[in-house]
């Protein structure tokens, strides 16, 4: 059962009589745990809806079309929780004391499908396989990093890590859709297992719709980890290589790039984001691949006036020279603008994206300097206006003394934040 936390007022719950605080037992007699049995049982014109209020059950009625929305919010999904020590784990290079969220390790096939979270399939069990398949949870995205089933198990400290071909069989053959990913390690998992990799994973195309190949993020918190050798300017550039040909060759042969290398990969390697047609419809973008690209291309059309007094554009040092392009374009009109990246000293100075900036440290980074609007990338604050680290946006702002924007994921929508 799930607990009902909104209803719409005026709406198709509200009208039935269902209430916020209810329990929602079933919906034609078959059992609602989560918002997923909601929406894929309540995909029907006549539904009879069992809740309960206190220790009261109920049946109600409720008659509707299929593009009529029920009305109703319910509780978060408590997710299944990752059974795997992976080597380059981000969770596991975490200090203490930041958001309580940050240390679920998530590895749950119902957020991937509602969320494009990456899962490894390392804790589904048969029940889980009938629930994908019965309700068509697809796409799914996967955490594959390697094929090889030996490596597979060593980089992930699991046993069952090795049967990922034999899962990714299962659901092509089920016709479930997948987005993948490999966390590249440098000299564990690239050079011939990456090759390898991709090779194998291009045999259940088009199930498999494309390959996101993301480098090792590493903090300064691995005292206990194995090593992993950090990414350089020259890997990165030798990984780019090697795609070229890579990529020229899934455009010929199935009409995509089917394999994309992340953004981090080109800024590490100091080369130009690759154009528009390389990232197709941008399917790994939830994994931040194509941003970048996003970004110039909004660039090119932006035009915003100056809006008065000192502006700050707060970004990390991996994205510096893509933000500098819009502190260029933002001076030529006629704005007083100053751009300052941030060094992470929470996590280390070898972690650069923007979106791992703690309130800290960019308050730390703000120092002697005065401005009447300062804008921090998007992702630095939760819903809540809370730092990774805990610091609340609202306080910061006032030991700032300026107004501070948290820009928007798309930069063609900066001027309705500004």
């Amino acid at each position: 059962m799930i607990t009902i936390k909104k209803v719409t007022p005026h709406s198709l719950a509200s009208k039935s009589g269902l209430k916020e605080g209810m329990k929602i037992l079933s919906i034609n007699k078959h059992p609602v745990n989560n918002i997923i049995d909601l929406e894929f049982y309540a995909a029907s014109e006549n539904l009879y809806i069992s809740a309960k209020d206190n220790s009261r059950g109920k049946e109600y009625f409720i008659k509707r079309n299929y593009t009529e929305p029920l009305g109703i919010e319910v509780e978060k999904i408590s997710p299944k929780i990752c059974n795997n020590r992976c080597i380059f784990c981000f969770y596991d290079q975490l200090p203490t004391n930041l958001r309580k969220s940050l240390y679920v390790k998530d590895d749950d096939y119902r957020l991937s499908f509602l969320f494009g979270n990456f899962i490894t399939l390392t804790n589904l069990k048969k029940e889980d396989f009938n629930d994908i398949f019965e309700k068509r949870l697809s796409p799914l995205y996967i955490s594959v990093h390697t094929t090889n089933p030996d490596l597979r198990v060593k980089m992930m400290k699991n046993p069952k890590a090795a049967d990922i071909m034999k899962y990714l069989k299962f659901l092509a053959q089920n016709d479930i859709y997948m987005h993948t990913q490999i966390v590249l390690c440098p000299e564990i998992n690239d050079g011939k297992h990456l090759a390898k990799t991709i090779e194998d994973l291009e045999k259940f195309y088009p199930y498999i719709k494309s390959i996101g190949v993301v480098p090792v993020g590493l903090t300064k918190y691995r005292d206990t980890l194995p090593f992993i050798k950090s990414p350089t300017q020259e890997w990165a550039k030798d990984i780019i290589n090697d795609f070229d040909s890579l990529n020229e060759k899934f455009r010929n042969k199935i009409g995509s790039g089917f394999v994309y290398l992340s953004d981090e990969f080109f800024l590490l390697a100091h080369q130009e984001i690759p154009d528009t047609e390389y990232y197709d419809d941008f399917p790994q973008l939830e994994n931040g691949i194509g941003m970048s690209r996003l970004f110039l291309n909004d660039l090119m059309s932006l035009d915003i006036k100056s809006k008065g007094g000192k502006t700050i554009l707060i970004t990390g040092k991996l994205a510096f020279p893509i933000l500098e392009k819009l502190a260029v374009k933002l001076k030529k009109n006629k704005w007083d603008i100053e751009l300052i990246p941030i060094e992470n000293e929470l996590f280390g100075h070898s972690v650069t994206v923007s979106g791992l900036l703690s309130g800290m440290d960019i308050k730390n980074g703000l120092k002697g300097t005065e401005a009447e609007k300062i804008i921090l990338p998007p992702d630095v604050v939760n819903e809540d206006a809370v730092f990774l680290d805990n610091t609340e946006l609202n306080k910061l702002q006032n030991e700032i003394g300026a107004k501070i924007i948290i820009a928007p994921y798309r930069l063609k929508n900066l001027p309705e934040v500004l």
